[in-house]
């Protein structure tokens, strides 16, 4: 009976001792090599029918199944930090694409994407919630000025987005930004991505959160007039949060819609669905 008293006293003391909080702090740290793996799978599911006599009475046409695309890239980022001077610390990015598959009903075509092998050279300085990076110059044998001044402006546009107070479990915070989705050659609609980040559980160092999105609607480029959306898929995810080494070690979404247009007495359904998968490994 003793002994069964013990255990469940460490039971409970071990439960009140359990983490119930973080914060989410990015920062980098010196003499280290970061492996980012970015992941984005773009499927889409074509389906056509006739106009003519389209939803009249007895008129059996249905839609008809036509194909299937899919473009998958992987992107790895690998960042090596040097040693701190003063509050700054210096880096090395090194970008490429590791690959690019694209698939038209089954049939698998593998390349090496469009090709930038550029090399970054700058430094972060940590602040108490994330870190600003300086970008000192970028070099490449396929680097031009446009190249150069895009990568340059995303590098160095980055803000941490996430809350500075703790966050316990159960409680929500909102994020949002652009976002697009393509549908074949029928054209690319452009989002306000909004999600919704749920701290679900905090087990051995590292935080689990639910994302639940919402995609509003910011406008369509495309050159057929009748090119519409008729439905959006919201989509889900999940985030892990290494508290130990600050970084977001998984960050998963998922979401979909659904797009029609007229084409050459065809109306051309595109069911398109977005995966995208972002890793950060230390080496």
């Amino acid at each position: 009976m003793r002994k069964a008293l013990i255990i469940l006293l460490l039971f409970i003391a071990c439960k009140a001792n359990a983490q119930s909080s973080l914060s989410i702090k990015l920062n980098y740290r010196p003499s280290q090599i970061y492996e980012t793996m970015d992941s984005t799978t773009v499927s889409s599911m074509h389906y056509s029918e006739k106009i003519e006599g389209r939803g009249k009475p007895g008129n059996m046409t249905k839609p008809v199944f036509v194909g299937t695309a899919v473009l998958q890239s992987n992107i790895m980022l690998t960042t090596q930090t040097k040693e701190q001077i003063a509050h700054r610390i210096p880096f090395v990015t090194k970008n490429r694409i590791q690959g690019w598959v694209q698939q038209i009903n089954g049939e698998r075509n593998e390349s090496s994407g469009p090709s930038d092998q550029s090399i970054v050279y700058g430094y972060f300085t940590n602040t108490a919630t994330g870190y600003r990076t300086k970008v000192d110059s970028i070099e490449g044998s396929d680097i031009d000025d446009n190249k150069r001044n895009f990568t340059k402006s995303v590098f160095e546009q980055y803000t941490a987005p996430y809350p500075e107070k703790p966050i316990y479990i159960g409680d929500s915070f909102a994020i949002t930004k652009e976002e697009e989705i393509v549908f074949g050659n029928l054209g690319v609609a452009y989002f306000e991505l909004s999600t919704k980040y749920t701290l679900r559980e905090i087990k051995n160092g590292i935080g689990y959160f639910k994302k639940e999105h919402s995609l509003r609607l910011k406008g369509i480029d495309s050159t057929n007039p009748s090119f519409k959306l008729t439905e959006v898929d919201q989509g889900t995810g999940m985030l892990e949060y290494d508290i130990e080494n600050s970084l977001i070690r998984s960050n998963t979404s998922t979401f979909a819609a659904v797009a029609k247009a007229e084409m050459d007495k065809l109306l051309i359904t595109i069911h398109t669905t977005v995966k995208q998968k972002e890793t950060i490994e230390l080496r």
